[in-house]
């Protein structure tokens, strides 16, 4: 406390006039798992944010946050992420735990294999950071984004502009390509250059966008159609993807009262399906169970203790995702689960 309490009236006496803000949060989860964890595990974190109006309409930022996790055992493993940023309403300037420009500002139809690369802070690891320009012209949107690597190099440009003109909206992206995390500071394995145009516009109560993407040699072409029925939002795409092969999909998204329910079929040159669903009970607990692609499923229940704490119980069972460790990424729900037997207790301070 002596600490926090200090800096605080340094950075406040830094200042000046206007003073800076800084907030402090926390988290703590206490849990037990029967599969991946086999164990009562716990994990801890703690959030800073800092922010400093400068002249002209200008904001000074940062945030930073480590996470503990395997703090009972003795051997903790510590994850940190940060952020720094310059911004006005015109645009701004930012490094850290970003996504790229492309992930930002690039909206493509669902299947399309457009080569704008997941430039996230989960690909870039602890190897490298995006720092990302970004720009607002009226209705238009531009951003520049590269990867810094730990050692301070360079590696991998994006670049995308979206904006609308009346009722038609637009996107175009460029990525020079860079995929996959390096090992120490060699950076990230190359891909081919992708340059992608999506067109979108709403007519008749449906939405459509149609993207065609240069990714390499090949010439890819993909189309969206959305269209609301009362509480059901239906979506259709279709995309003809030279190397990749054709994809064709349909989801269907129920949300009345209290239930919500998510269905999707998708045929990538083999069929896959979700079917997942969640019941608001009303009192603070929430129910769950879904299916993905056959093979895996889950039930859960997660009860809102109240002033940031909740439990949650839930059952898991399948690799649907590559991976058998934490197949929360794969659903489409709120829930983020592991493998076999779970119950836990988050508090957020």
């Amino acid at each position: 406390m002596k600490n926090i309490l200090l800096s605080s009236v340094a950075v406040l006496g830094f200042a000046g006039a206007a003073a800076a803000e800084v907030s402090w949060s926390g988290d703590v989860t206490l849990g037990y798992n029967d599969d991946i964890k086999n164990a009562v595990y716990a994990d801890a974190g703690i959030n800073v944010a800092l922010s400093q109006e400068l002249n002209n309409g200008w904001t000074a930022g940062a945030t930073f946050a480590i996470d503990a996790s395997n703090i009972l055992n003795g051997t903790v493993a510590y994850d940190t992420d940060y952020t720094v940023y310059v911004e006005s309403d015109m645009g701004g300037l930012y490094f850290g735990d970003y996504t790229s420009a492309v992930d930002q500002l690039v909206s493509s139809p669902e299947g399309l294999a457009d080569g704008m690369t997941d430039y996230d802070d989960d690909n870039i690891g602890e190897d490298g950071q995006n720092l990302v320009l970004k720009g607002s012209f009226g209705s238009v949107q531009a951003a520049v984004s590269t990867v810094v690597l730990s050692n301070g190099t360079t590696d991998g440009v994006t670049a995308a502009v979206a904006g609308s003109f009346g009722s038609v909206n637009f996107s175009l992206g460029y990525n020079n390509g860079y995929v996959g995390q390096g090992s120490g500071d060699i950076g990230f394995g190359t891909v081919s250059d992708a340059t992608n145009l999506n067109v979108g516009t709403t007519f008749g109560g449906a939405s459509v966008n149609v993207g065609v993407a240069k990714v390499g040699a090949d010439t890819n072409y993909g189309i969206e159609v959305g269209y609301p029925m009362g509480p059901v939002a239906l979506s259709v795409w279709y995309a003809n993807n030279d190397s990749a092969g054709d994809v064709y999909g349909l989801k269907a998204v129920y949300e009345d009262g209290p239930v919500s329910v998510t269905a999707k079929i998708e045929d990538a040159g083999a069929t896959t399906y979700n079917l997942e669903g969640t019941y608001d009970m009303g009192n603070g607990l929430l129910l769950g169970a879904g299916t993905v692609d056959g093979e895996g499923e889950y039930i859960a229940a997660k009860y809102d203790l109240g002033g940031g704490a909740t439990f949650l119980a839930s059952y898991a069972n399948g690799d649907v995702d590559g991976t058998t460790t934490d197949i929360g990424d794969a659903y489409d729900s709120d829930f983020e689960l592991m493998d076999g037997l779970t119950l836990e207790v988050s508090l957020s301070f």
